[in-house]
């Protein structure tokens, strides 16, 4: 609210008078005169003192009279089965055909008092502290990804300290070796030098003796000379000889080969790599929790009744549906099993399209308002699919066999090999895979992470825990050849028994269970289930994957 507030009313005649009250009927201030006139109104407009509406956001005050979509527009009707507010224009555009369709007053009548007030504060309160200590838990996840970054520098320095350490002792052994060895064969060439430099010098001396004998000596004692000298020499050259021949020592040096091929080997330290953990969340939404005042026990919801219902002929011959999804504005997501196509449509099967494969695929599951997953079989992987403009995307390797998927709030359940679950993020990074007994058919997950199964030849319909665990869920004689499954936004599991000719909802504790639909309700071969928390309908593929039937909570 402005600090100097104005009659709205007045306003509008070109005057400036100050208000004093809010009138909740028309969504405007109004002065004493223009309030008492309002309260004369029939039926009378309800008038509230300025002060108790000032510190209020001015954004909702004005939603008691503003059209979201058409600004201007009065809201005057309430779509119960799409569970919004309406102007006419609304109405008249996107509407004509839903029923019921309410005046906003009967929709508001006691709403003051309803639960839909308590349970809306309840769960904002709630929001309010969940989202507080989730951002505790966010920022300590910080905190711990900051410490594990200096934790690693100083492994990666520790290592390098190692490594040096480890190289400088190798070479101070070395060194050793290398010096011993030098001074052990250091005399060999000592004593061969000097015998060498003696000889040299007594040849030469010798020489040069003879040369200047030779002028001023007779020829007999010349000769004398000659045979001294020829004796002499013949010694020296035999000396010579033998020294020739002697080996002389040669270092060499032989690198270790591990060692040289240690850069080859061991090109860096190590690797740094990121990986997903899920948050171990400290509070949780009460909203998710099983035994909240919000969640109703299933004998008092209310039944479910057939909203629409088609035969898969109207999205082409010999269309085979085994599993589908709700996908937004009112639409189906249908993969066909015999052939390399996605069929989108109405809830009604109207307004098909299709999106173009290069495989047959084996099941879906909405990931966020425009992508959906599809698993491809034996190719083992999942593609990403763009629902907004019917395209093929990208590919995520997780397994040998991709068949059945789940998602939700952007979490992704597959079972990717036999009897094998994996849960993975939108890159394919596997965050936890989970054997299991017997080979899961169909998936749901809950909002906690809980993932329910069938599986091929069995009876059973499992659960895995937040702590990893496979339990048996459910096990009743009266479910015969369990197949689709989904949970609703009550955390209710929802079973089709396809030789039953059933649909059986039991609560998450398992204690409380009821057959939901059954062959009165047009059930017969039922396979492929999904659940859409936003409208609380759930989609049926039903006669052995010929048709499709849509059930509301009514």
């Amino acid at each position: 609210m402005t600090d100097r507030a104005l009659c709205a009313g007045c306003q509008r005649d070109g005057d400036n008078t100050s208000a004093g009250s809010w009138c909740s009927d028309c969504g405007e201030l109004v002065c004493n005169a223009c309030a008492k006139f309002h309260k004369k109104l029939s039926p009378p407009h309800t008038i509230v003192p300025i002060e108790r509406v000032q510190n209020l956001s001015s954004t909702l005050l004005e939603l008691s009279r503003k059209c979201e979509y058409h600004p201007g527009q009065k809201i005057v009707f309430f779509c119960s089965q799409h569970d919004c507010v309406l102007c006419d224009s609304c109405m008249s555009e996107s509407h004509e055909s839903c029923k019921p369709i309410i005046s906003i007053e009967k929709a508001a009548k006691g709403v003051k008092n309803g639960a839909a007030v308590f349970d809306l504060e309840s769960r904002m309160g709630n929001l309010c502290q969940v989202v507080q200590k989730t951002l505790d838990d966010q920022l300590r996840y910080k905190k711990e990804f900051q410490n594990t970054r200096k934790e690693i520098g100083t492994q990666i320095s520790e290592i390098k300290t190692r490594v040096i350490e480890h190289i400088s002792k190798l070479e101070e052994t070395l060194i050793k070796d290398l010096d011993q060895k030098y001074t052990e064969h250091e005399d060999t060439f000592i004593e061969g030098e000097s015998s060498l430099q003696s000889m040299l010098e007594s040849v030469t001396s010798c020489l040069m003796e003879f040369k200047s004998l030779k002028p001023h000596v007779t020829e007999i004692h010349l000769f004398k000379a000659l045979k001294y000298l020829d004796a002499k020499t013949c010694l020296q050259e035999v000396e010579v000889r033998k020294i020739q021949k002697t080996s002389f020592p040669k270092l060499e040096f032989q690198p270790e080969i591990g060692f040289t091929n240690l850069m080859k080997s061991f090109p860096s330290f190590g690797t740094v790599k990121v990986t997903r953990e899920p948050m171990q969340l400290s509070a949780v939404l009460g909203i998710d929790q099983q035994g909240q005042a919000l969640v109703r026990p299933i004998s008092n919801q209310r039944k479910l009744s057939l909203f629409t219902s088609f035969k898969t002929t109207e999205l082409g011959k010999d269309v085979y549906i085994r599993s589908g999804c709700f996908i937004p504005r009112n639409r189906l997501l249908l993969p066909n099993y015999n052939d390399d196509k996605i069929h989108v449509c109405q809830l009604d099967g109207s307004n098909s399209s299709s999106i173009q494969l290069r495989y047959n695929p084996h099941a879906v599951s909405l990931y966020d308002s425009y992508q959906a997953l599809v698993t491809s079989n034996h190719r083992g992987f999942i593609e990403i699919v763009d629902i907004e403009n019917l395209k093929a995307g990208k590919n995520i390797q997780v397994g040998l066999e991709c068949k059945g998927i789940a998602s939700v709030n952007r979490n992704i359940c597959v079972r990717d090999s036999f009897s094998s679950l994996s849960m993975v993020d939108i890159d394919g990074i596997e965050l936890r895979k989970t054997s299991t007994t017997s080979d899961p058919l169909c998936l749901s997950l809950n909002k906690t992470n809980e993932i329910y199964f069938t599986a091929v030849f069995d009876d059973n319909v499992y659960v895995i825990k937040s702590d990893g665990k496979e339990h048996v869920f459910y096990n009743d004689p009266g479910l015969k050849d369990p197949y689709g499954i989904a949970v609703d936004n009550n955390d209710d599991v929802y079973v089709a028994g396809r030789k039953s000719n059933a649909i059986h909802r039991i609560s998450r504790d398992g204690q409380r269970q009821d057959i939901a639909l059954d062959e009165k309700d047009g059930i017969k071969g039922p396979m492929g289930l999904s659940f859409n928390d936003l409208t609380r309908e759930l989609m049926v593929v039903n006669e052995e994957g010929w048709s499709i039937r849509i059930y509301k909570i009514q």
